[in-house]
């Protein structure tokens, strides 16, 4: 009960604790927002580490959060107020009720949006587990975390500019911003067919030479992973766009997305008898039927291009 309270205390922390280092990351700091995370999140484990050999038990992690937590507050604070000099920071008052009344209605659409994902991609695990088991569920779990390890760091390439995007949108710059974005897009999807590509064709025989008990899905199956991990990519993208302009067109189209695809993966594997193909295959066809075409297509429009004209056409690189 005590490592459950620290938990929670730890978890409240870092909540409050982040804005900073969310304020400096918007700021177009970005470089020096994720050197500050990198910091906090190796004092977070080495604390833990250091704690759990000395046999604190279950209250190293929690009490290595909190440490670092207040260690990334207080240099993301210190790096926001250089920027904007102290005396400017620290002028006026701060009005809560007004800053609520600005964040909420965003706030609460992307975290419902963000709570729907969270959950469809938990229960296929649960299915997994119900149907086939463990061994199966290592699999399918293992070969989810090669994509999305491809997934996370094809991200990085439009991650780091979307500051900039949002001050570009803020004085309604098209030109720049097809510019800017571009040459992102395809760096993100190259990035990722790259890497997706290699876990594919050397990922089984890696893991045969290093003798580990662990094993990718069969090959079919991971390129269909793969290719709905393209998709989800490329939505995201389109997704985060529509977001710079102060809105969160997506969140019931996604919501009820995830919805439709635990249903159907639950029902192709009950009915069909299809096995893991049921879970692999739900997402790409509930994602197909409107999120994956219609928003990239909406997204495209505020740069006031189609999809193609966007895409497949090479737009100056004058922004950076």
């Amino acid at each position: 009960w005590v490592a459950w309270g620290l938990t929670l205390i730890a978890a409240g922390i870092e909540l409050y604790s982040i804005w900073w280092n969310a304020f400096l990351y918007c700021m177009n700091r970005v470089q020096q927002s994720a050197r500050i995370g990198f910091w906090t999140y190796l004092l977070r484990v080495g604390i833990s580490c250091v704690l759990l050999a000395s046999g604190l038990g279950l209250l190293s992690v929690p009490i290595g959060s909190i440490i670092g937590s207040l260690f990334g507050r207080l240099a993301a604070k210190r790096a926001v107020l250089d920027v904007l000099s102290r005396s400017a920071a620290e002028a006026g008052g701060f009005d809560m009720l007004s800053f609520l009344n600005l964040a909420w209605p965003n706030s609460w659409r992307l975290a419902l949006q963000s709570f729907g994902n969270y959950i469809r991609s938990n229960a296929m695990v649960q299915i997994c587990v119900a149907y086939f088991g463990l061994g199966t569920t290592g699999d399918f779990g293992f070969s989810q975390q090669i994509m999305n390890l491809a997934y996370g760091m094809a991200l990085v390439w439009t991650t780091v500019k979307w500051p900039r995007v949002m001050q570009l949108r803020s004085v309604n710059d098209v030109r720049s911003l097809r510019e800017l974005l571009w040459p992102r897009l395809w760096l993100q999807i190259a990035t990722f067919v790259l890497l997706a590509g290699a876990a594919v064709l050397f990922g089984p025989l890696m893991l045969e030479l290093l003798g580990t008990d662990k094993h990718l899905l069969p090959p079919r199956l991971l390129i269909l992973l793969a290719c709905t991990s393209l998709l989800d990519l490329h939505f995201v993208f389109w997704g985060t766009l529509l977001a710079t302009e102060n809105r969160i067109p997506t969140l019931w189209s996604t919501v009820v997305t995830s919805i439709l695809t635990v249903a159907l993966a639950v029902a192709m594997v009950e009915i069909c008898s299809l096995g893991v193909l049921a879970i692999v295959l739900a997402p790409p066809i509930t994602g197909l039927a409107f999120i994956y075409w219609y928003w990239p297509r909406v997204g495209a429009r505020s740069l006031d291009l189609s999809w193609c004209s966007f895409v497949l056409k090479r737009h100056g690189t004058t922004t950076r």
